[in-house]
């Protein structure tokens, strides 16, 4: 008898692991830049979500690049319309994961992969480079919590570089005079 029951529960247990439904759909976008067409998707439900990238070729033909396991997902863009990179932004218990890819034929490339309290802002400055700035730790003022420090990263056009943090009230006058330094040619 003993046999039988453990038989049984082998047989009943493997149809509900062989039929499991893929993870729901949660983005799909197609990007084109100056060096391809990229399927991006989001697949997964609360915590467990995943990002990938396709090179789609002609005739539809995909070629795979990247998976991308961030947690919780919230969203995805590209930067300034062009294609070229891809904002991307992932809940976690202890606040956002922020990571930006470029998108290339041969690979897709992670250049900015970091945490951020509150959402980041990604700028496009006035020299023709790109700030994004997140933030770190928290203070309570008053009535409600707001970021206490901010760290600016700078596009250097290969990577997102640390260049300065500053207290959360200084940030726009940091992101000021990086602007109006001059830039090498």
């Amino acid at each position: 008898m003993k046999r039988f029951l453990t038989a049984l529960l082998v047989v009943a247990a493997m149809p509900l692991s062989l039929g499991a439904a893929p993870p729901p759909r949660i983005l799909s976008l197609l990007l084109e830049n100056s060096t391809g067409k990229y399927r991006v998707t989001v697949d997964g439900e609360g915590t467990d979500c995943a990002l990938s990238v396709e090179l789609v070729g002609p005739a539809m033909k995909r070629r795979f690049l990247l998976k991308f396991v961030g947690g919780g997902f919230v969203y995805a863009r590209p930067l300034h319309g062009s294609g070229d990179r891809l904002v991307t932004v992932w809940e976690s218990g202890v606040g956002l994961r922020v990571a930006v890819f470029t998108l290339g034929p041969s690979r897709v490339k992670t250049v900015l992969d970091e945490w951020s309290i509150v959402e980041p802002d990604i700028l496009q400055c006035d020299n023709a480079t790109d700030c994004a700035i997140l933030y770190d730790e928290k203070e309570f003022s008053g009535q409600e919590w707001l970021p206490a420090k901010a760290k600016i990263y700078e596009w250097d056009g290969k990577t997102y570089a640390l260049v300065r943090s500053v207290s959360y009230g200084e940030r726009f006058k940091a992101l000021n005079q990086l602007e109006s330094k001059p830039r090498k040619k």
